[in-house]
């Protein structure tokens, strides 16, 4: 049971280093890589969620005193609830993200169309022109 136990003990510490280093990404860097921290956090989270799952299924098996397991099953409990809580400022991180990029999409669009009002007529209609060299 302690060897089930401190797996998900392991596997809590891994998504709170990812979930940690994701928040400082988005402090450091001006455009973090979202595909790479999604999918990183993807397996993170599957490993987290067998692990958690193998405990579960041994916890409801093994002769180990109510006490023990109890006060195993409550720390758990107190490291998932924390993981919540970094996982709520990485929310707002990847949100505040969100919202910077349209911002800025919205005023890239506002320069392509003030740009598109200096092109001449003849750049914009896709007619051919011809020069008359006889005259």
């Amino acid at each position: 049971m302690n060897d089930k136990y401190d797996r998900v003990n392991d596997a809590i510490s891994r998504f709170e280093e990812i979930q940690a280093r994701q928040v400082e990404d988005f402090d450091k860097m001006l455009m973090p890589d979202l595909e790479t921290q999604t999918l990183e956090r993807e397996q993170g989270f599957e490993q987290f969620k067998q692990e958690v799952a193998g405990f579960i299924e041994l916890v409801g098996q093994e002769d180990t005193p109510a006490g023990i397991k109890k006060s195993m099953i409550l720390s758990l409990k107190d490291r998932i609830r924390k993981l919540l809580t970094q996982n709520e400022a990485l929310t707002i991180k990847v949100k505040s993200h969100k919202e910077h990029l349209r911002q800025s999409m919205k005023g890239l669009a506002k320069g392509k169309k003030a740009i598109g009002a200096y092109e001449s007529p003849a750049f914009i209609s896709n007619r051919p022109r011809a020069i008359n060299l006889t005259n």
